[in-house]
């Protein structure tokens, strides 16, 4: 999942983002499961591919050894979707399962990130690392954490603290590349002026989110007047505004959550003090 420049967006009104899909359609969880585990076998021959439970698979062999394959999120996103856009993610859902089964996955420093992700998602996950010693993650706001990944072209691995061995470097060190690498690739923090009657939205890449974990947010919130809010309603979207657009963003960060691929909150956050806390 290579990073880039994102691309920043500002909006006077928050209409061309706030809508939301349509429509919500069921998901045969059992049914869905056993279609990619089909596909995905089908596409990576080096992987033996088992269903573990509803929407969880069991990936063995290849350059992964054992893991574990997550779906609630590919589920969540089908129901709220366009069948073509489904259909889009589990393409690349499977093409991320083969590049697991195929390509490099040694963990390097270089490819170290640190991800903002839903608790729950990460509660649901954690089952499946324990070989690893769990994942290594630390609270950010109320529902969200942040992680840290190995990043690799088109997918990416939560870490464990076995992963770090070979490394040499301890948790906090991680975070701290993580945390490094992960900011180098995205833009700076929005101004006071940008933030004047305008949201501003920074899109289209993989981590945006992350943007969350920069330095800065502090001196922005002084600098607009104290009353500093995001929404990070997936992971390739941060949201910014003030307290003058808070009807809006709150609009953006359900909707926005409902239709994403990798939603993280559907809560707006406001920085405090104490950092980013969920917006009463």
């Amino acid at each position: 999942m290579a990073t880039g420049s994102c691309i920043r967006a500002l909006a006077a009104a928050a209409a061309l983002f706030a809508a939301g899909p349509a429509f919500a359609r069921p998901v045969d969880a059992n049914a869905l499961t056993a279609e990619m585990a089909r596909r995905i076998g089908e596409a990576a021959p080096a992987l033996k591919v088992t269903v573990a439970g509803p929407l969880t698979l069991s990936l063995k062999g290849g350059a992964i050894g054992e893991g574990q394959f997550n779906l609630d999120r590919l589920a969540a996103f089908c129901a709220e979707n366009e069948a073509a856009d489904c259909e889009a993610l589990k393409a690349a859902m499977v093409k991320g399962a083969v590049e697991t089964a195929t390509s490099d996955r040694r963990v390097t420093p270089e490819r170290l990130r640190v991800a903002v992700r839903a608790r729950a998602y990460l509660d649901a996950v954690q089952q499946g690392a324990a070989a690893r010693g769990g994942l290594l993650r630390r609270p950010l706001a109320e529902g969200i954490d942040a992680v840290l990944l190995a990043d690799f072209p088109s997918s990416a691995a939560m870490l464990g603290p076995a992963d770090l061995a070979p490394l040499g470097l301890t948790e906090a060190d991680a975070f701290a590349r993580g945390r490094r690498n992960v900011l180098a690739h995205l833009p700076k923090l929005p101004t006071a002026a940008e933030l004047d009657g305008a949201v501003v939205v920074i899109a289209g890449e993989d981590y945006d989110a992350s943007l969350l974990l920069a330095d800065g947010w502090a001196q922005l919130a002084r600098a607009a007047g104290g009353g500093l809010f995001a929404v990070v309603p997936d992971d390739n979207r941060l949201i910014v505004g003030t307290m003058a657009e808070l009807p809006s963003l709150r609009a953006l960060a359900a909707n926005g959550f409902r239709a994403a691929q990798r939603g993280i909150s559907p809560d707006v956050l406001r920085w405090s003090d104490k950092g980013w806390v969920k917006a009463k």
